[in-house]
């Protein structure tokens, strides 16, 4: 049985949200952990940047991705239980372990994940999910010193227009994300040819290009 997760943003009101597909699994063990790294890596990136518990838990519930895991048997996943025990436990941890060393048999179906250890997945995964939390943490950081503020004002759509990431506010303030401070942008542009992202993927798209940025002024600085 093949299992797919999805995700919706947090921000979106009901009628307005829209799945973003994640990939589909054979095993149901590997769709849990997939749907638990979604609400990790926002967890961490909040934690990185020098958030408590609490406020990355709120952040991740009014900006976050929210997983879902669709498949025969169904899974018993919820993704706010988890993000609630899983925030404590990486608020709590000095060093944040992988996801699938703090499953309990309450999250996961058994027999699959017991396949899914057995097949030698789960430390591999493992290993890249701390990278990719590592990642994520560093690249929140960036974003933090960038600019990039913890919250836009209510109604603030974002868009990827002919490659650059913009975000718009109801008062139609539109800014463009790809220079070294963030710049004025027409609202003619942006509704015309802009492409509707979520909150989410607009963060980590202006979070690698801050990161990426940093690197280039360290490159500058040594020279």
């Amino acid at each position: 049985m093949t299992y797919t997760v999805e995700s919706y943003d947090a921000f979106d009101a009901p009628s307005e949200r829209r799945h973003l597909k994640h990939g589909e699994f054979q095993h149901g063990g590997a769709a849990l952990v997939t749907a638990q790294v979604l609400i990790d890596k926002h967890l961490l990136g909040s934690l990185g940047a020098g958030k408590t518990a609490a406020e990355a838990l709120d952040q991740w519930r009014h900006f976050g991705e929210v997983p879902m895991i669709f498949g025969d048997p169904r899974i018993a996943f919820d993704p706010f239980a988890y993000a609630e025990r899983r925030a404590a436990e990486l608020g709590d941890a000095e060093h944040p372990k992988p996801v699938e060393d703090l499953l309990t048999p309450g999250d996961q179906p058994a027999k699959s994940y017991t396949e899914l250890l057995q097949s030698g997945m789960a430390h591999a995964g493992g290993l890249a999910q701390l990278a990719a939390a590592e990642q994520t943490a560093r690249r929140a950081r960036a974003a933090e010193a960038y600019g990039l503020p913890a919250s836009f004002p209510e109604g603030t759509r974002f868009a990827s227009v002919e490659g650059v990431p913009v975000s718009c506010t109801t008062e139609y303030v539109c800014r463009a994300w790809d220079s070294a401070e963030p710049r004025r942008f027409p609202i003619d542009s942006f509704l015309r040819n802009g492409e509707v992202i979520t909150e989410a993927r607009f963060r980590e798209w202006v979070a690698e290009f801050a990161e990426q940025l940093q690197a280039l002024l360290r490159q500058a600085g040594a020279k």
